[in-house]
């Protein structure tokens, strides 16, 4: 099995502050619905299964709480998970996380297939993979 080298100064500087106990770790927040919750351990799910290391419910400085963040890549994607389409407001977010050097990924849940198999299909498509 190969070792996996996370980049601590990397996301230090992108402002990605956890308890490194909390990696690999399904974490629910309070206030979230069933459905951003299920969406989150889907994509939780799909990154680990890949031997990704991943946060759930991290904080970035400045910023507030992001969903889910693969930090086994250098490239540092966020998904971020949003039960409306609003996208004034999510243009905003983008822009906000693109200033951090975050690449984000925002998953609407309205526009998600209802079938549980294709909507696991339809995330395992949006995750991002370097080559």
């Amino acid at each position: 099995m190969r070792r996996k080298i996370i980049d601590y100064n990397l996301l230090s500087t992108k402002g990605v502050t956890f308890n490194r106990l909390d990696i690999n770790k399904l974490v629910k927040y309070p206030k979230e619905s069933w459905e951003h919750f299920a969406v989150k351990s889907q994509i939780f799910y799909i990154l680990r299964t890949m031997d990704h290391d991943v946060l759930t419910e991290f904080e970035i400085t400045g910023f507030g709480i992001g969903d889910v963040i693969d930090i086994s890549t250098r490239i540092t994607c966020q998904y971020e998970i949003e039960t409306a389409i609003k996208s004034a407001k999510h243009h905003k977010t983008i822009q906000k996380y693109a200033r951090r050097g975050l690449d984000i990924i925002i998953v609407y849940i309205p526009k998600l297939p209802n079938d549980e198999y294709d909507r696991y299909k339809y995330l395992k498509d949006v995750i991002i993979v370097p080559d």
